[in-house]
């Protein structure tokens, strides 16, 4: 799920997700981080921890994969202060991506 203040939008996902450790677009992905990239993933410490500068927190394993969400549903939500109602749509998806449906819901 995602809101935006500034443009008074919300968007809700629905789907599946897959998490790729291993394979060509690995691999390539991989190869293309930069270095102040692959330091970060090198960290033997969870994102939000306390960090001792002299401490060693580094790992020579790669802590890194991709995550493919494949959406099946988009629900988007506009709020409309000054109209006399808010809209909210639906879009189903395929497994290929194409549009199967979109319509509108009662906000």
């Amino acid at each position: 799920m995602a809101y935006s203040h500034e443009d008074l939008v919300q968007l809700r996902f629905s789907g599946t997700i897959r998490i790729v450790e291993s394979g060509d677009s690995f691999e390539q992905t991989r190869t293309n981080l930069k270095d102040h990239q692959y330091s970060d993933y090198t960290s033997i410490l969870a994102p939000g921890s306390d960090y001792n500068f002299y401490k060693n927190n580094r790992t020579e394993k790669l802590n890194f994969a991709i995550i493919q969400l494949n959406v099946e549903q988009l629900e988007v939500l506009v709020l409309q202060p000054k109209a006399e109602q808010h809209l909210r749509w639906l879009y189903r998806y395929q497994q290929n991506g194409d549009l199967i449906e979109a319509k509108r819901l009662m906000p």
